[in-house]
């Protein structure tokens, strides 16, 4: 990640061997989900799991040590304006592009440097106008050490930016045993360090020739945080979208990583920056937009620029769970037809139209391909995705009566809105039931029922403890309130006559939904 600082910087490179095991598993995959149908859009687990950490560290090491495999020299830094140093990184990045043999490569060179391009080409090469471009720079510098000097000092760059590189070149591999519609772009950009030289050179190009780039995936540093799995992610207004895929994937997926997006359509720091001023969609995933002060809940990275930037100071889980990220975004994004599909999300709302309980779970099928996130109106709840069975469900609490429940489903491009009624009944249930005062000596008796649902009718029958029926009582309706009825009583008989002093027993019976329900209070009457 390029700083304030406009220093110079380097490059490296050295062959990495696959074992024997990363090429049976390619294998497995390629035999496996070649034969898939082109409409399967959600990528197989087996897929995500093949992004392995210790891959990830062999790339970071091999960067950070930029060992000439014929000579046996350590540069230590793969500096731009280091020659040798960069043309080593270079050849490194090349040789692990080389691994897949459906990847066509070929570098682009600039004021002495050079990028290095890997393309998947489409399976259908008539309809090969959508680009999609996943990149990160490899060039690093050291120049917040004391009497730095890019041809002589270190920098090995380990998260800054081999942690971007290595999961550019394990994506590539991984995807490189699949055909898309569209093309896919694998580019190490070099110059980053020295004021985006190698994405600018190439944006350029890139609008000059008309190219139809759709989106391009940038990831730059993404390995110090320790704290916490928050990583950020640059963009502007229009490139808003590709943050909304990358959300809808994270959660998807359950990656578990906490996705900030950051919206500045000036922020020039990386390699976005160029296609950007060129018109394209493009985002930087990043730790943390300013990595050289404290941010983002964790402390600012100590060894960012420096000699002291090594492999021992990342947090490899934290590369992975981004990796997979990456990889499964970019999958998701190519594997559509068109990406402007006019197809929308489809989901069903099964519900009845009248429940009686609340909080309740809504719930419903996910019949579309593509990964999906659901939210659900008036709560703005975030629906939870079973993606194996593929269903989705959330509880929202309901208030009495009519309810109007919505549910947005959006993918990476499209939304799609359903309505629906819910009527909530809840089931009857007595909040409350006084009789007072009690003990009545000679007071006016106040009798006071309140319950959940709306009563149409009250009365209340005053027995002896023998069962003998004393008086009843015809009760009203508060006036602001049909859920609370009042009756009173003089503590007479139906002839006048005062009832004597006893144990009463008063059973309160209301109508509600054409149905009784019955409640008993005992009461102490005392004649003076």
């Amino acid at each position: 990640m390029v700083s304030n600082s406009l220093d110079q910087k380097s490059l490296i490179n050295r062959h990495l061997t696959l074992s024997p095991y990363s090429l049976w598993s390619l294998w497995v995959l390629t035999l496996k989900f070649l034969l898939l149908p082109h409409s399967w859009a959600v990528i197989p687990d087996e897929l995500i799991a093949s992004i392995q950490s210790e891959n990830l560290r062999s790339h970071i090491i091999a960067l950070q040590e930029n060992s000439d495999r014929n000579t046996g020299k350590l540069y230590r830094t793969r500096n731009a304006l280091h020659q040798h140093a960069a043309d080593n990184a270079a050849n490194y990045i090349t040789a692990q592009f080389r691994r897949s043999p459906q990847l066509e490569i070929r570098t682009q060179k600039f004021s002495g440097m050079r990028n290095v391009i890997a393309r998947l080409p489409s399976r259908n090469t008539a309809k090969a106008n959508r680009i999609f471009i996943f990149c990160a720079h490899y060039d690093s510098k050291a120049n917040r050490d004391s009497n730095w000097n890019p041809l002589t000092s270190k920098a090995p760059g380990a998260n800054d930016n081999g942690t971007g590189v290595a999961i550019m070149l394990e994506t590539a591999h991984l995807l490189s045993a699949f055909k898309f519609s569209c093309e896919l772009r694998f580019i190490a950009f070099s110059g980053e360090e020295v004021g985006l030289m190698g994405s600018q050179h190439y944006a350029k190009k890139a609008a000059e020739s008309g190219e139809n780039i759709v989106a391009i995936f940038n990831i730059d540093m993404v390995g110090f945080n320790w704290i916490n799995d928050q990583i950020d992610i640059v963009t502007n207004k229009r490139s808003s979208w590709i943050v909304g895929f990358t959300r809808i994937i994270n959660n998807w997926f359950d990656f578990g990583l906490e996705l900030h997006e950051f919206r500045d359509d000036l922020f020039g720091y990386s390699d976005h920056k160029p296609f950007w001023n060129q018109g394209y969609d493009a985002v930087t995933l990043v730790e943390n937009i300013t990595p050289w002060r404290d941010s983002r809940g964790y402390e600012a990275n100590p060894f960012y620029h420096t000699s002291k930037d090594t492999v021992d100071k990342i947090n490899l889980n934290l590369v992975t769970k981004v990796a997979r990220l990456a990889l499964t975004v970019l999958y998701n994004l190519a594997s559509r037809d068109s990406v402007f599909l006019p197809t929308k999300p489809l989901i069903t709302f099964d519900s009845p139209p009248t429940v009686n309980q609340s909080p309740f779970k809504i719930k419903g099928r996910i019949l579309s391909p593509f990964p999906l996130q659901i939210a659900i109106e008036p709560e703005n709840l975030i629906a939870d995705i079973d993606r194996v069975n593929r269903v989705y469900s959330a509880l929202t609490s309901l208030r009495n009566g009519i309810n109007h429940i919505k549910i947005t489903a959006t993918d990476a491009i499209q939304t799609n809105t359903f309505e629906q009624q819910i009527e909530y009944r809840p089931d009857f249930e007595w909040i409350s039931t006084l009789v007072y005062p009690n003990p009545s000596y000679k007071d006016l008796v106040t009798f006071r029922a309140e319950s959940n649902r709306p009563v149409d009718n009250m009365q209340v029958a005053v027995h002896q403890v023998d069962g003998t029926l004393v008086r009843k009582i015809n009760g009203v309706a508060s006036q602001s309130n049909s859920k609370i009825w009042w009756a009173w009583w003089n503590r007479k008989i139906t002839y006048g006559i005062e009832v004597a002093t006893a144990v009463y027993i008063c059973k309160f019976e209301v109508e509600s939904d054409n149905r009784i329900h019955a409640r008993h209070e005992k009461l102490i009457v005392v004649r003076e």
